[in-house]
Formats: C-alpha cells, sequence, structure tokens
C-alpha cells in the first residue's frame, strides 16, 4: 500500500506541476491508495517466483 501511495503522490506532483491545478496531488494519492494492495500482491508474486527459481537458497 505504501508503495501504491508514494508511486500516486509522484504522479500526482508531476501532472499538478504541469496542469498548475492542485487537485490533481488528492487524484494521484487516491489512485495510488486504490492500486496499492495490487502492487503489494504482485511484488509476493515476484518474490515467490524468484524463490522457486533457486530452491536451494
Amino acid at each position: 500500500m505504501l508503495i501504491g501511495l508514494v508511486i500516486g503522490a509522484a504522479v500526482g506532483a508531476v501532472v499538478m506541476a504541469v496542469t498548475s491545478n492542485a487537485v490533481w496531488l488528492g487524484v494521484g494519492i487516491a489512485v495510488g491508495m486504490a492500486f496499492g494492495p495490487t502492487i503489494d500482491k504482485y511484488r509476493s508474486y515476484r518474490k515467490e517466483v524468484r524463490r522457486d527459481k533457486r530452491p536451494g537458497a
């Protein structure tokens, strides 16, 4: 969730700077929080795949 929040805040800040509209920061944070659990699931999946490739590690 934290990763999604950071990514959303960064994207929102960039769009806010380009458009000069502060609402985009909030939108970016909201979208990041919405996709945060999905990003966490993907990261956990990638860890398992790496662990499966190295069974002795």
